[in-house]
């Protein structure tokens, strides 16, 4: 079925993709989602939150074969303010800007909002005029308030 919708919206038969690249900027999280395996608390070991030279190491990679975005995603760090993620975007945005920066899932700008005490709609301008081009729909969000509340009762419910 899909293809036959493809067909019929582009009978070109031309298929287009983006190269992409995910990076993790921070494994550090707060949440404590009973099925992640990624997150590491700040004082554990392995926590890490990526350096600048560290990012761009990632991104010449990518654009070494030929690559046009990065997914930017990180844990929900329980420090990292806003200032933190507009030098961050702003970095890549100068350094790169043929690259198409697509990042922060809806918790993560949701606790930006609240550490840094400013509205969710400020976080998304001010990383805008930054260089953020766009938000995935991602985070394993579970909209289901009682299944959710099991697993990840940390996370924002779906009235936030």
């Amino acid at each position: 079925m899909a293809s036959a919708k493809k067909l019929e919206l582009h009978p070109e038969k031309i298929t287009t993709f983006v190269v992409d690249r995910n990076i993790n900027y921070t494994n550090i999280c707060w949440v404590d989602c009973k099925f992640c395996a990624f997150y590491r608390h700040a004082r554990d070991e392995d926590a890490y939150v990526l350096t600048y030279e560290e990012i761009d190491a990632k991104i010449d990679e990518l654009l070494a074969i030929g690559g046009t975005q990065i997914l930017f995603q990180g844990g929900v760090h329980p420090k990292l303010k806003i200032d933190f993620y507009e030098d961050l975007v702003e970095h890549i945005h100068t350094k790169y800007p043929m690259i198409n920066i697509h990042g922060f899932s809806s918790i993560e700008i949701t606790y930006i909002s609240k550490i840094s005490k400013i509205s969710y709609s400020e976080v998304i301008r001010r990383l805008k005029e930054k260089g953020l081009a766009s938000i995935p729909g991602a985070g394993a969000e579970i909209l289901n308030d009682e299944v959710r509340d099991i697993i990840a009762p940390k996370k924002h419910d779906v009235k936030d």
